[in-house]
Order: structure tokens, then C-alpha cells, then sequence
């Protein structure tokens, strides 16, 4: 059977025997599902045919983001595109698409079955949205969000999550955009759409605010894994040196508990792969670390 058809049936079995027996609509709202807003919620899952549909619609705009951001930013990358590198390319490619299978297929079915349960569903039908609230739902996203990313890739890098899990994604020591969602199904939903409505749980976050800030980390962090000047939290060094920059979006919590890269840290110098051979690049990368170095000494 085709590796992507066995991930789908797995999909599919997975979210069927998920389903609860009961609709929690009718413990919630007295009102229909249809009078409620976008102040509630952005996609009405009401059956297990809405939730397939839903569950592809997702999917396709998520896939088409991902290969297409992905393929702008491996295209215009400098790295050579070598014969390992294209086949490394096609891999993470492949294995990006099977996690965005679970992925989705967890957040729609969290968005049908759970997200109604919560305790700030429907807040903003009551309750008006101002610029003030707006912030704040940023504020929060990025904070309550980077903290579970933090400590959830802090636990990934135990043995027993690095063994069964997280090694599947640091076998891309180079990686490409599309290493961003080339990793083992349980972390990509762990570190994706859980830290993503754990934010929904602990403050009121208007829905077209939230899926805009879920959407937009999702182009972050694909330019986090092309590792140039938009890979703002330095997460390329991540992958070479394993045990540093654990953060999302920014080094709070590195810098907080002594995990942020320094020269003094790693002292061996990281030349990418294609530059190895070329004595001249060689040089300017070790003078160029030499003075981050020194700017380091100074700080």
C-alpha cells in the first residue's frame, strides 16, 4: 500500500473512532448553530459530513501554503542545490504533507467536538472587540504560545521523546523551509495546533484574530527552517547544535533558563556544508563568527 494512503486511512480511523456520541451544541447554545458569528467561531461543524469537509478544505489551504512559501524560499535560497540536497528536499517535503494530515484533522475535529465546550466560546457575540482586545490577544498568543512551545521541545529532547519522536525531525541537520513540518505525527500536533488552542483556554481570543496569528507562525516558522536574515530566533543553530535556541518566536525562555546560544557555549565554529570546501567562504564565515564572538565578550 502507498505510504500516503495508509497515512490517510490511518486518518480517517482515527477521527471516526474519535467522535463523540453527543452533540455538544445542544448543551451550549439554545439558539441555532447557524445564527452564530464569525465572534464565535469561523468554520459551522455540525456533522461528520462537515467535518470531512472542512477537514479537506483546511487541508488544501494549508498544503498549498506550505508548498508554495516553501518552494518561493527553497527557490531562491543560495544553498546549492546539490543531489543530496534535492532528494533531502523531497523527503521533508513528503513527510510535511503526512503531518499536515493529522494536524488539521486534529484541529477541525477539536473545533467541532471540544472548542464549544470551552469556557470562553462565544465570548465576543456578548462582548465587543476593540483595538485594546485586539492586543492583548496578541500579546497573549505569542507569550502563552512560545511558553508551551519552550517546554513542550524542552520534553522532546528527553531520551525517550528524542528516541520515539523528535530525532525524526533533527535528522535535517541542513534543513529546508519544508523541514518545518517534516517531523513525527505526535510532535506536530504537540507543538502546533495544541499550543495554538491552548491559547483560546486561558484568555477570551476572538476567532479571526486567532486563525490569523495560527496562519501567519505557520509562514514564521517556515522561514525559521530556511535559516536566513527572516529566521529571527536563530533556530537554524538548533539543528547543528541540538541543545539551544528551544524558543518560537523569541529567546525569552532560552535566555531565562541559560538554553540561548553563545560562542562560549559552542565554541566550535559551524560552516555549512557547501561552503567546507572552499577555503576563501571558510575564512570569512570563521571571521565573521570571530566578531560575533567579540560582541558577545562585550555584552
Amino acid at each position: 500500500m502507498h505510504p500516503l494512503l495508509r497515512i490517510f486511512i490511518n486518518v480517517i480511523i482515527f477521527c471516526s473512532a474519535s467522535i463523540l456520541a453527543f452533540d455538544p451544541f445542544e448543551f451550549v447554545f439554545a439558539k441555532p448553530v447557524s445564527e452564530l458569528s464569525f465572534s464565535t467561531r469561523l468554520i459551522e461543524i455540525t456533522d461528520i459530513k462537515s467535518y470531512f469537509f472542512y477537514t479537506a478544505l483546511v487541508l488544501i489551504a494549508y498544503v498549498s501554503v506550505y508548498f508554495i512559501v516553501g518552494s518561493a524560499l527553497e527557490y531562491s535560497n543560495p544553498t546549492p542545490k546539490t543531489e543530496e540536497r534535492v532528494a533531502s528536499t523531497k523527503k521533508q517535503m513528503m513527510m510535511g504533507f503526512q503531518a499536515l494530515l493529522y494536524v488539521v484533522s486534529f484541529t477541525t475535529l477539536w473545533l467541532w467536538k471540544v472548542d464549544p465546550l470551552t469556557h470562553y466560546y462565544g465570548y465576543y457575540e456578548t462582548t465587543p472587540y476593540s483595538f485594546k482586545s485586539f492586543f492583548l490577544n496578541l500579546f497573549i498568543y505569542l507569550f502563552v504560545f512560545d511558553t508551551w512551545f519552550y517546554w513542550t521541545h524542552r520534553l522532546l529532547h528527553l531520551k525517550f521523546f528524542w528516541n520515539q519522536v523528535h530525532h525524526v525531525h533533527h535528522q535535517f541537520l541542513e534543513p529546508t523551509a519544508f523541514a518545518q513540518d517534516a517531523v513525527h505525527w505526535f510532535e506536530g500536533i504537540l507543538q502546533g495546533p495544541m499550543g495554538h488552542v491552548l491559547t483560546t483556554l486561558v484568555y477570551p481570543m476572538h476567532p479571526i484574530a486567532v486563525n490569523a496569528f495560527g496562519f501567519l507562525t505557520s509562514i514564521y516558522a517556515l522561514l525559521a527552517h530556511d535559516g536566513r536574515i527572516l529566521d529571527l530566533n536563530d533556530h537554524m543553530k538548533h539543528h547543528h547544535y541540538k541543545s539551544c535556541n528551544f524558543g518560537l518566536y523569541w529567546g525569552f525562555w532560552d535566555y531565562l533558563f541559560d538554553t540561548r546560544y553563545s560562542r562560549k557555549k559552542f565554541p566550535d565554529l559551524y560552516i555549512p556544508s557547501w561552503l567546507r570546501n572552499n577555503e576563501e567562504s571558510v575564512k570569512k564565515e570563521q571571521e565573521l563568527q570571530k566578531k560575533e564572538f567579540q560582541e558577545e565578550k562585550i555584552f
